[in-house]
């Protein structure tokens, strides 16, 4: 019995060691499109990623229209309806 009251109590803590946090998302660089290293998103879900304010970006999901004009610099994202990036370039 007090092994079972000892699981339920520790339960909830052990379970919050597993949630992800704000902290555990990779943040972007501000320099990635002047690096070239876009391409290395590919194949990562975008939930993973935090894209700092300063990094001009466009998440393009499945039937969004692609906007026509460019801006260069900017990165584009393009991922599939759960979110994993199929392709990600720079203008």
């Amino acid at each position: 019995m007090k092994n079972c009251l000892t699981a339920i109590i520790l339960a909830p803590v052990v379970m919050s060691a597993c949630a992800p946090t704000s902290s555990s998302a990779d943040r972007l660089s501000p320099a990635i499109c002047r690096s070239g290293s876009p391409a290395g998103l590919v194949g990562r879900n975008i939930g993973q990623f935090d894209i700092p304010r300063s990094v001009p970006n466009l998440i393009i999901s499945p039937g969004i229209e692609v906007p026509d004009e460019r801006q260069p610099g900017r990165l584009r994202i393009f991922v599939d309806d759960k979110g994993w990036i199929a392709r990600a370039e720079c203008e």
